[in-house]
């Protein structure tokens, strides 16, 4: 059973909030001054932008009527800042 749930604009700005504060705080935390301990910030990074895709891009996505594949767009540099603010500012798509 997958859980499939939408977030409209509001929700979508609070938690790529929460989550910028847990991405540099992880970032800090996982990558000391010394090189010890360095190597933890590849594998946090990557847990941390594949649980953004998955729990914060996907259903603002669906939200708005969208593919999951169109954000395939964020990876181009240009047409991801694009596809970014659209993310943000598109309103939800009304259900017929």
């Amino acid at each position: 059973m997958s859980a499939t749930f939408e977030l409209n604009r509001i929700q979508f700005a609070i938690r790529y909030g929460i989550l910028c504060i847990v991405v540099w705080t992880a970032a800090y935390l996982a990558a000391p001054y010394n090189w010890e301990y360095g190597w933890l910030a590849v594998p946090i990074m990557f847990a941390l932008f594949f649980a953004m895709i998955r729990y914060l891009f996907i259903p603002r996505a669906r939200n708005m009527g969208w593919s999951a594949w169109r954000l395939l767009w964020l990876l181009v540099p240009v047409a991801g800042i694009v596809a970014f603010v659209l993310l943000f500012f598109l309103p939800a798509k009304k259900n017929a």
